[in-house]
């Protein structure tokens, strides 16, 4: 009987182990994967030679008497992202405005099946990129925005204003399809790793 339930308890420690081990190691997958993906979707927005004009986070907009400019660029601290946004308005009868916009959320609080591609030329603007925009799960407003003025001047620094503050939806702009188009792969991929879920309704 004593041999008995020191086989059983055996059996009961291995399985334990068992489970803890392949846990740790699912998680280190996903830790792996997770960084290999958000590496490559910050990287990627970089320019591709000397000139922001090749950057695939680079988009350019023109209408009549004016030209608006994005520059896109993204840092991740595991599941946490920050968007910075650094626009120009040129107007060619005034002036130029730079604003840098920023916007941060967690990859958790994404729904994945909102993550799309959209083309958004339809608009004021003549745009020539394709957009990536994505939502919460069940519209909760955690995707938090600031700006602050960067054109040189009395101004420089101050609150832009960001209208919404929080908000629930996000558009990211880009040069191509083809790259808008990958870059929903990923950001698919990222949001399911950190445990985004869909809404419920």
């Amino acid at each position: 009987m004593s041999n008995l339930l020191q086989s059983v308890k055996r059996t009961i420690a291995g399985l334990c182990l068992l489970a803890f081990l392949t846990t740790f190691s699912t998680t280190m997958a996903h830790a792996q994967t997770l960084k290999e993906t958000t590496d490559w979707m910050k990287s990627s927005l970089a320019p591709k030679g000397i000139a922001d004009l090749e950057a695939n986070g680079f988009n350019l907009y023109e209408t009549n008497g004016s030209r608006y400019s994005e520059s896109l660029s993204l840092e991740f601290n595991g599941c946490s992202v920050k968007v910075t946004k650094d626009t120009v308005l040129t107007d060619f009868a005034v002036n130029d405005y730079h604003t840098r916009y920023i916007e941060t959320f967690n990859l958790s609080d994404i729904d994945p099946k909102t993550v799309l591609t959209t083309d958004v030329g339809s608009g004021i603007w003549r745009q020539r990129d394709t957009a990536v925009t994505f939502s919460t799960t069940n519209d909760k407003k955690t995707i938090h925005c600031s700006a602050i003025v960067t054109e040189q001047g009395a101004k420089f620094g101050k609150d832009a204003g960001c209208m919404p503050a929080d908000d629930s939806d996000e558009l990211m702009r880009f040069g191509t399809s083809e790259y808008a188009r990958r870059f929903v792969k990923a950001m698919r991929h990222a949001v399911t790793v950190c445990g985004g879920k869909a809404s419920t309704f």
